[in-house]
C-alpha cells in the first residue's frame, strides 16, 4: 500500500465528519488507507466515524490517552509506504497532499513533508497567538524545518530507521520529539509554501482552555520530552530547539532568584517579583502586539513552568510498547451512498 492516512481524535463529533471525508478524498487517489485512532472518545465521535468505509481502532485504555499514544496508534495500525498524520479536527487539503508526495518521490534524503495549517477559530489567545506564529513562518525562504507541527506526510522507511513515529508518553509536542530523531539520525525535513490543512480549534474561553490544558496535562509535554531526552543523542537538540523548555527554565530561575532574595531581604524580593512581571508583561505585549495576548502569555509561561517541572517527573512507559486497542466495525465502500465521500467545508 502507498498511502495510509492517520487521524487521531478525541470528542470530535462535530469535526470528524469532515475530517474523515477530506483524508479519503486523498486516500482515494493513491489507492490508500485511512484510520481513526480514537483516543477512547465519551462523545459520538466513533459511531460518526464508523458510517465511513475507514478503519477505526479505539484506544482500551482511557487513561494512557495522550497526543503521542494516538498518533503512534495511527501509525502502528497503519500499511502504507506513506503515513500522513493529521486531527480529527483538521481538513486536509487534497491538491497539498499530492506536492507532497511528490516532493518525498524526488527528494530521497526527506523523512517528512508539510505545509501551512490555517487556523479557522480564532476566537482564544492561544490559536491568534498561533495564528500570528504561522503568518511569520512565511517569511522564511528555508524549506527545512525542525518539526512538522499540525502533521504532515512522512516516509515510512525514516520512521522504521528511528524505531517508532511518536512517543506514546507524551502529552504534547510529539511532532518536535519526531523530528529530533529524525534530524539526529541524517534525515531532513521540509515545510512547503502551501495550506496542507484547515483547524477548527477550541472555541472555548481563553483561561478556561488554558487551565483544562494544564489540568490535563497536556502543558507538561515540554518537561516530558526534556525528560525523555536525557542521556540520548538527541538532548542538545531538544534543549536548543524546544523554546517551551527555554521559557519554563527561565521563569523556574527567576522563581528561585526571587525566593532567595525575599528570604533575605521580604521587601526587596516583593519589589523584585513585581519587576519581573511588569518586564514580562511588557515584553511579551510587545512582542505579540497586544497588551491582552501578553497578559495571557506571561501567564501561560508560569503555568508552563509549574507544568514543565511536573512533566520532567512524569513516570514513562516503554515508547516501543504496543498500544492495545479495539477494533470498531465499519461500513463497507459498496455500502455507501455516492455523497457520502464528499467535504462539505
Amino acid at each position: 500500500m502507498l498511502l495510509s492516512i492517520g487521524i487521531k481524535a478525541l470528542n470530535e463529533q462535530r469535526r470528524i465528519a469532515n475530517s474523515i471525508a477530506s483524508a479519503l478524498q486523498v486516500a482515494n487517489k493513491f489507492s490508500g488507507e485511512v484510520i481513526l485512532a480514537d483516543c477512547a472518545s465519551t462523545d459520538q465521535t466513533v459511531q460518526i466515524a464508523s458510517s465511513y468505509p475507514i478503519r477505526i481502532v479505539r484506544m482500551a485504555a482511557p487513561e494512557e490517552r495522550s497526543c503521542g499514544a494516538g498518533a503512534q496508534l495511527a501509525y502502528q495500525e497503519s500499511k502504507g509506504q506513506f503515513f500522513y498524520l493529521m486531527d480529527g479536527d483538521m481538513v486536509l487539503n487534497s491538491d497539498a497532499a499530492e506536492r507532497f508526495m511528490e516532493f518525498l518521490n524526488k527528494n530521497p534524503e526527506y523523512a517528512g513533508v508539510g505545509g501551512r495549517t490555517k487556523e479557522l477559530v480564532l476566537t482564544t489567545h492561544e490559536f491568534r497567538i498561533r495564528a500570528k506564529s504561522e503568518e511569520m513562518r512565511q517569511c522564511t525562504s528555508s524549506i527545512d524545518v525542525d518539526r512538522l507541527d499540525g502533521g504532515g506526510l512522512y516516509r515510512r522507511a525514516a520512521i522504521e530507521s528511528v524505531g517508532y513515529f511518536a512517543d506514546q508518553n507524551l502529552k504534547a509536542f510529539e511532532e518536535f520529539e519526531l523530528g529530533a530523531r529524525l534530524l539526529t539520525n541524517g534525515w531532513k525535513l521540509a515545510r512547503l509554501d502551501v495550506t496542507a490543512v484547515e483547524h477548527f480549534g477550541h472555541d472555548v474561553p481563553s483561561y478556561s482552555l488554558l487551565w483544562t490544558r494544564f489540568v490535563s496535562g497536556y502543558a507538561c509535554g515540554a518537561g516530558q520530552v526534556f525528560r525523555a531526552s536525557i542521556g540520548k543523542a538527541t538532548f542538545l537538540r531538544v534543549v536548543k530547539n524546544l523554546a517551551h523548555i527555554k521559557y519554563s527554565l527561565a521563569v523556574c530561575s527567576a522563581s528561585l532568584t526571587s525566593a532567595f532574595i525575599a528570604a533575605l531581604y521580604p521587601w526587596s524580593g516583593l519589589a523584585f517579583v513585581i519587576a519581573m512581571l511588569g518586564s514580562g508583561i511588557i515584553l511579551l505585549s510587545f512582542r505579540r502586539q497586544s497588551l491582552r495576548l501578553g497578559v495571557f502569555s506571561l501567564v501561560a509561561w508560569i503555568l508552563g513552568s509549574i507544568a514543565f517541572l511536573r512533566g520532567a517527573l512524569w513516570p514513562r512507559q516503554d515508547p516501543f510498547r504496543v498500544i492495545q486497542h479495539e477494533a470498531i466495525a465499519t461500513k463497507r465502500t459498496e455500502d455507501l451512498k455516492p455523497m457520502s465521500g464528499t467535504c462539505d467545508r
